[in-house]
């Protein structure tokens, strides 16, 4: 489990889930994340938001776990969306220059 430096608070209402984000994605925070998120996922959610505010660090693990939600959520046929991004964040989600339809809110 991740130590104090990142917390997660999520809901469910409708058909969209949402993951608030605090601290710090890294190795083991970025495993804690996928799992919640792909439990918000299984239960067949339109839309998953992942409100990353809260986000001060994150790290190659935790852009892993970004895409591979993303694949994840194109599995099921629900759209990811990540909201409130730091910029190094969105830029390191950004790799092609916007050619791969993301949802993405800086």
């Amino acid at each position: 489990m991740p130590g104090p430096d990142v917390s997660f608070d999520w809901e469910h209402s409708g058909d969209t889930a949402q993951l608030v984000v605090d601290g710090e994605l890294d190795v083991e925070a970025a495993k804690v994340l996928a799992q919640r998120a792909g439990a918000l996922l299984d239960d067949g959610p339109a839309q998953l938001v992942l409100e990353m505010s809260g986000v001060t660090r994150c790290g190659p693990a935790g852009i892993t776990a970004l895409f591979e939600m993303w694949g994840r959520a194109e599995e099921r046929g629900a759209r990811l969306l990540l909201q409130n991004l730091d910029a190094s964040v969105y830029q390191a989600l950004d790799v092609d220059g916007g050619k791969t339809r993301r949802s993405l809110e800086p």
